[in-house]
């Protein structure tokens, strides 16, 4: 007989979800939905998603405390962040429109970023929720870091990236 515990299933991780979380995770995706379609929006709507994404991340980060390993890992992941959102900006250039708001294409690369943060934060959950002790794992913690870094980085300096050049906020 083994001394480890079965892996939980798929339907008892999803079933063991609290409720709280599920509104979450269909606003969240659609909100990174609606960003694939072309609109006119507001500076601060454009912001809006970006900046919750990164607050949330930070808060995470704090509650838990960072060590210098995560600290690192948080810096990198915010560096590469930023780098690949400033290229991808290139492609979905946003117009200034006279009445103060955007003009914004659509593009799903928002949508994959925001999956990609349900996701993550999910797994991490649920991967948590198993083996509590992986809240002491430095392989996990780095990792967690990484991407907590990367992928709110990635939204915020595309979103910054498109605005037209010299754009003022109003």
């Amino acid at each position: 007989m083994s001394s480890q515990a079965a892996t939980p299933s798929l339907l008892a991780i999803v079933t063991h979800t609290p409720l709280w979380v599920w509104p979450l995770i269909v606003y969240a995706l659609y909100a990174g939905w609606a960003r694939t379609r072309d609109r006119i929006i507001s500076p601060a709507r454009l912001f809006a998603l970006p900046l919750i994404l990164v607050s949330l991340d930070v808060f995470e980060l704090a509650r838990k405390g960072l060590s210098m390993m995560t600290a690192a890992g948080l810096a990198f992941g915010v560096v590469a962040g930023v780098l690949a959102g400033l290229a991808a900006a290139r492609h979905t250039p946003t117009q200034a429109l006279d009445d103060g708001r955007l003009a914004v294409k659509g593009h799903r690369l928002p949508f994959a970023i925001v999956l990609a943060i349900v996701v993550v934060s999910y797994v991490r959950g649920a991967a948590l929720g198993i083996d509590p002790s992986l809240a002491t794992n430095a392989h996990f913690l780095l990792a967690n870091a990484v991407l907590a870094g990367f992928l709110p980085a990635l939204m915020l300096a595309r979103t910054l990236g498109s605005l037209p050049r010299g754009y003022v906020f109003g």
